[in-house]
């Protein structure tokens, strides 16, 4: 996910943009102003998809080894099924 989103967003913000800026710079009239915020736009949407991309890698879902729903960091739901999961990760080991 990291790698994947701050390749397409390093793309839109230095690639994209630099094309939109230099048909701006060559266009006249309307169309130098629509290309100019057209690149001003990638800039923004490359960062902003960059920064998503590191929020999803960093805070993203990490798997777990649990037999049910999750629970709060002290309820171990009373001692029961801590054989089971102990029982289920060493068999995961061992294979």
């Amino acid at each position: 996910m990291l790698v994947g989103g701050m390749a397409a967003g390093a793309f839109l913000a230095v690639d994209a943009s630099s094309l939109a800026w230099y048909l701006a710079s060559r266009a006249e009239g309307d169309g130098a102003g629509g290309l100019f915020f057209a690149g001003l736009g990638a800039v923004v949407v490359g960062f902003g998809l960059m920064g998503a991309a590191y929020r999803k890698f960093r805070y993203g879902e990490q798997y777990e080894f649990r037999s049910g729903p999750k629970k709060g960091l002290l309820d171990l739901g009373g001692g029961k099924d801590i054989l089971r999961q102990v029982e289920e990760v060493t068999s995961w080991f061992n294979q």
